[in-house]
């Protein structure tokens, strides 16, 4: 019932379009309309840029991690032995030619009868940390375990051939410094991930010169392995490959046993070894605690184009400082002159309208 009377139409565009310039009619009005326009657009690429800046590392970080405990078929562990590089360059002496390590694995099988195999592991690889302040070697065990066998634990055993550099001696030469060590799940040693969640843990060795027992450490960790996946079927912002590691993972050494439980002959001298170190893995549980890192992608690229299209409205601020000098008006669209309401008739428009008839 209501239309627009007179009203003006602006000639500007919507949104973020430059102002018209015949729409001012001042010069000097639209050359600075056109100048905050360009003050504006600047603004607004800035912000473009900071916000693709946040996006992408958004993108490189999971929104949520979802934990669940799986029955999985874990790989067997290994034992990184490592020692300080600077130490090392120091001394120019290296203490890891000097390591031998033996495993021990125990398990059940389903008649009730308990089996131990006992093996002597060589190094399968040299690796640095991804900081570069160690040298390690890695020990991993070989030990086949029948498919239904329930394994209960695994256990390290470490020797040190000596003599040893005298500087190496603590404790009135009866301890071995310069190492540390780490039990891992990882199949690879350089697994970035695996790295940052298994730490390193210094122990001091017990001399077979001056010690006649052994060390005995405990390692409590929980089995768990780390998957990555986005909500486009990637794996988008990952750091590393999927991996299995030990989580919460401590080294809890206990007092030194009397006597050697663990004992060898050299391969390569034919001298005889004391294993001066036990590192035991019990394994409670066949279960694995899964963690599946989930970066969503979709979200974090509608949250991104919803703020791009949110800061268009800077735009406005012409709108507000150069406002339109006419507005609409409106009136009753049925012309009702006896009683005030309607469309007045233009001023132009003949009073009676003529027609002509052929």
């Amino acid at each position: 019932f209501f239309g627009p009377g007179h009203w003006h139409e602006s000639d500007d565009g919507p949104g973020m379009l430059p102002p018209s310039w015949s729409s001012f009619p001042n010069e000097k009005d639209a050359c600075c309309a056109w100048g905050l326009w360009y003050l504006l657009l600047a603004v607004y690429l800035c912000y473009v840029v900071l916000s693709t800046i946040s996006l992408t590392k958004a993108l490189e970080e999971p929104d949520y991690v979802e934990s669940s405990d799986q029955r999985m078929v874990k790989p067997t562990p290994s034992l990184d032995v490592c020692e300080l590089l600077k130490i090392s360059e120091h001394l120019q002496y290296s203490l890891l030619g000097q390591i031998a390590v033996m495993s021990q694995t125990g398990w059940f099988l389903k008649n009730g009868s308990e089996n131990q195999l006992d093996l002597k592991l060589n190094v399968s690889e040299t690796f640095y940390d991804p900081d570069g302040k160690f040298r390690c070697v890695r020990f991993r065990s070989t030990a086949q375990v029948p498919s239904d066998a329930a394994v209960t634990y695994y256990n390290f055993y470490v020797a040190v051939r000596e003599p040893v550099h005298p500087k190496l001696y603590r404790f009135s030469g009866k301890y071995i410094a310069g190492l540390v060590f780490r039990p891992s799940l990882a199949e690879n040693a350089t697994n970035s991930f695996a790295l940052s969640e298994e730490r390193l843990v210094r122990l001091f060795v017990p001399s077979k010169e001056g010690r006649k027992g052994y060390r005995n450490v405990v390692c409590s960790a929980v089995p768990s392995f780390a998957k990555w996946l986005d909500t486009l079927g990637g794996r988008m912002g990952a750091p590393s490959d999927d991996t299995f590691y030990f989580a919460d993972m401590t080294l809890i050494p206990e007092s030194l046993q009397k006597t050697s439980v663990m004992d060898g002959e050299d391969v390569n001298t034919t001298t005889k070894l004391r294993y001066t170190l036990k590192i035991g893995l019990p394994m409670s549980t066949d279960l694995v605690r899964v963690k599946l890192h989930v970066n969503d992608v979709l979200k974090c690229l509608l949250n991104w184009l919803g703020a791009l299209t949110s800061a268009t409205a800077v735009f406005k601020l012409i709108t507000v400082l150069f406002p339109a000098m006419e507005k609409e008006t409106f009136r009753l669209f049925l012309s009702l002159p006896w009683i005030g309401l309607g469309l007045e008739r233009p001023e132009l428009e003949p009073l009676v309208k003529e027609t002509t008839t052929p």
